[in-house]
């Protein structure tokens, strides 16, 4: 008998890295995950003491090369603070593609992206997410 192999997680309906959705009880919204919620709520409430401006959710920017349309990036959320554009996602740890991404639009678009995790990160600041990209770009 051959052996048996699971389902590829689009087939079998559950997310590549077992995140629950999330739904917002007062605006229905759907989240990936809660932790992505939980830093809305710590942006929503940033933008309501007018510390940021301009929120936004699921962001998307075109990838072109040669103006050939590679991708579209979806990014969770963008906003300004200090009248500096900040393009933020939600991850759980940051995958090889998270990576090649974040240089295509810095490449594409000059526009710097910044990772947000679980716990830590859900009140980071833009100095401190500047810094940590500084870091990674330097150990590159």
């Amino acid at each position: 008998m051959g052996k048996t192999r699971a389902l590829p997680y689009w087939l079998a309906g559950r997310s590549k890295f077992r995140a629950k959705k999330f739904m917002d009880p007062d605006t229905q919204e759907v989240f990936d995950s809660k932790g992505e919620y939980r830093r809305w709520l710590k942006l929503k409430e940033q933008w309501q003491t007018g510390q940021i401006a301009n929120l936004r959710r699921q962001v998307e920017i075109p990838l072109k090369v040669n103006g050939i349309l590679i991708t579209v990036y979806r990014a969770d959320f963008a906003y300004e603070e200090d009248d500096e554009r900040v393009v933020e996602d939600f991850k759980g740890f940051e995958t090889p593609e998270f990576k090649l991404k974040r240089k295509l639009v810095w490449a594409c678009h000059g526009i710097r992206l910044f990772m947000t995790r679980e716990r830590l990160d859900i009140g980071k600041s833009l100095k401190r997410m500047k810094q940590e990209l500084d870091d990674l770009d330097a150990e590159e």
